[in-house]
Formats: C-alpha cells, structure tokens, sequence
C-alpha cells in the first residue's frame, strides 16, 4: 500500500453541494461505489448537502457528512431548504463545516464535484486549508458533460474568477461524458492550461439492473401491453411535466399501455397527491415514488419519458429500448443542450420543454411505442465512467509515484 500523508490507509474526500435535486450525489456514489470494489483499502467521506443523502444504498468504506440543506425558490435563487435562517448564516454553517471536516479527516485525494467553488463560494476556505496544510494532497475537480449554454457559463465563470481558482488549484479535471457528444472546453473557451488538465471519463451511472424485466413486470403486476416508464428525477422540479402527462393520459382513461410514473422523493406530497387524484380513473397507470431498481424498470420499459437531468439521461442510454426526453429550460438550459445533442446523434427523441402540450406529449408516446427503429447501440465505452474514475483513484492513491505537484499560474480569462 502506498504511504499516505498520515501514514495510514488512503483517505477519499468527495464533496457533493447537492441543492435541487439529487443527481450530484448519485454520480458520487456510483464512482464510491466503482472505488469500493477496485480499491477496498480507501476510506471514503462524502460531505454533501442532499436532504437524502442516506436514502441510498452506501459503499463499503463510505460515510457522509451531511451540511444543511439548501434549496432554489421560484426565482431560481438559493435559500435554506428547512432551516429558518438567511443563506448567508447557511453558506457560513456550511462554510465552517467544509473545513473542519478537511482539518480532522486529513484526505489524500479530494475530488469536487461540478462546482469548483462550491455552492456560493463556500469551498474556498477548505481548498485554501488543504493546499497549505496538505501539500501533497491531490486536488480533482469532476464535471458533468454540460454545465449550461456557453455564453451563461463563460460569463459565470469569469465573474466568479472560477478560471484562475481551477488553474491555481485542481491537478486535474475530469468531465463525465463524451467529447463528441459535448465538447466542454471548447463549447466553454477554456484556456490551453486548463484543457491539458482535462480527461473525458465517458458517462456515469451507478451499475445495472439487479432484477429482469420478467421479474419487474411481475413485481408491478404488468402482464404483456407495452410499458412506459415516466422518471422526472428526484422529483423537485417535476411537476410541470407530471402535469401534462396526466392530462394526456386522461384523455383516454383506457389507454392501450401501460405507465408506471416515479414522481421522486423530492416532489411534495401535496403535489404527489394532485397527480394521483388527476390520474386514479386511468386504468394501467402506477405513481411510485421511489423505485429500488430504476435500470431494471428502464430495461423492462418499452419506452422512457424523462426530463433532461444527468443521471436520467444517462440511465436511458445505458439501459432504455427508447427514451423521450423533456427538459427543463429554467433556471438553466443544461437539460436542453444536453437533449438536443443526444437527439441529433439519434440517441434519444426530445420535446422542446418541459411542459408540453398533452396531445403533442401523447401523440410522441404513441408515436414511439409503434416504431419499430431502435436506437442506435452506445459503445461500452461511452458508459464506463465511473470504473475510469476508479482505475484513476487506484493510480494516484495505491501506485508508488508521489502525489502530484502544486498546479501551474493562474491561467487568464476564457478567449
């Protein structure tokens, strides 16, 4: 085993910000738990801010720190999710938190996902303690494979001078998706310094299916009608699709398919409850909250509906026949982008928004459930992100070269 800073076992640091939804923290534990079975030896602590953090099944050799939670209003802005404080006193909490974990955990290798600052700048104070107290930590930042439209990000980023903090502190870069799909340092006018750092890691997703499709549709209790299988993620911001699909569903209460909906654990009960009431005169029609196994319903699926988001969309390529895609458009256009560059290399069929009209939601259903052209295969290595992540954990923790050194000078401004 190779000597670490503290000269026991290598010591994992996951930072996972996690306001709206639950993807950030779904694609950490799919690369803990790649991690877990390639390296068993590394201890893992994730601080993260989901509120459902523990609703997943953990890694060996896994635990979390859990931050309070925040959440964004209608405006899109950030607020508590539950406690009755500003979210200044919140980043503060946060804030003190981030880096006295850092201080007492002492990590080797600490990888931040998607926000190099954290949420509101509150990862500063822990990236500067890290650099000067463990020098000879290692500093990854992992992106999804789109953060926003380029001009938004551009502008961010130069704002937030998130180009000089990437260049001055992380030792590399990894995106989790695929360079033809979503070229991110180009798309987002990353300077030379930084795409030298960059690697491309191809999708992540968290393992496949544990049952069969038989055993799914007998679990539901579905007989042989085709299946569709709606997802909007965790559930926070998808209640505008949820809409139009009961109305669309309600316009033939005996609908030649059948539909099992996953409202999220993150869609309030008072929403959950107007779904149910809209939908319990449609025969074949199943709202479930959470389902254990999402890739093997995907798999017994003839069809997926779906927002836009990350994990869903990679799920759909990963183990979906055919996937209709909706995304959101506000407060970000990442959905969309994502949707329209999957849909033009005939991956996935999508919607323009979120919220489309029933009779079009409809008739796209029914469009794609009696077309016999399925979607082209993905390659396996579009779809191995979280192992690469792993064999790079195992490279930087358990090889016997030293620990990367500091990163170059500040780079400028996006060209």
């Amino acid at each position: 085993m190779k000597r670490t800073l503290h000269g026991l076992g290598p010591r994992l640091l996951f930072y996972s910000h996690d306001t709206y939804g639950l993807g950030h923290f779904r694609r950490t534990l799919a690369i803990a738990d790649a991690i877990a079975r390639r390296c068993p030896s590394v201890s893992m602590l994730c601080a993260t801010g989901s509120p459902r953090s523990h609703s997943f099944p953990m890694p060996s050799n896994f635990d979390v720190v859990k931050l309070p939670s925040s959440t964004k209003d209608e405006q899109g802005e950030y607020t508590a999710r539950s406690l009755d404080i500003s979210f200044d006193r919140l980043v503060e909490m946060r804030s003190r938190l981030l880096l006295e974990t850092a201080r007492a955990y002492r990590p080797d290798l600490v990888l931040v996902d998607h926000s190099p600052a954290g949420m509101a700048g509150e990862l500063r104070p822990m990236l500067e303690a890290v650099r000067r107290d463990l020098p000879a930590a290692a500093l990854w930042l992992g992106l999804r494979d789109v953060i926003d439209e380029p001009s938004r990000v551009r502008d961010e980023w130069t704002r937030g001078r998130l180009f000089p903090l990437v260049s001055e502190v992380y030792h590399r870069i990894f995106v989790y998706g695929v360079e033809k799909v979503y070229d991110l340092p180009r798309e987002y006018g990353w300077p030379a310094s930084l795409r030298s750092r960059l690697t491309f890691t191809g999708f992540v997703h968290d393992g496949g299916p544990r049952s069969t499709p038989r055993e799914v549709r007998r679990q539901l209790g579905l007989k042989r009608r085709p299946l569709v299988a709606v997802t909007v993620g965790g559930g926070g911001d998808g209640d505008r699709l949820l809409r139009s699909l009961a109305q669309a569903l309600r316009r033939d209460p005996r609908p030649q398919f059948d539909c099992v909906v996953l409202t999220g654990p993150l869609l309030s009960e008072s929403k959950r409850g107007r779904l149910e009431a809209r939908l319990h005169r449609t025969k074949g029609v199943q709202t479930l909250a959470f389902h254990e196994d999402v890739p093997a319903l995907f798999a017994a699926a003839d069809l997926v509906v779906s927002m836009g988001g990350y994990n869903s969309v990679v799920e759909i390529l990963a183990f979906a026949r055919r996937g209709l895609v909706a995304p959101r458009t506000f407060p970000r256009l990442e959905q969309s982008v994502r949707a329209n560059r999957l849909a033009e290399l005939g991956w996935i069929e999508s919607l323009p928004d979120d919220a489309p009209e029933p009779e079009e939601l409809r008739a796209r259903i029914e469009r794609a459930l009696a077309s016999a052209a399925a979607r082209p295969g993905l390659l396996s290595e579009h779809l191995d992100g979280a192992e690469r992540m792993a064999a790079e954990v195992e490279k930087a923790l358990l090889s016997p070269q030293p620990f990367p050194s500091a990163p170059m000078a500040a780079a400028g401004a996006p060209r």
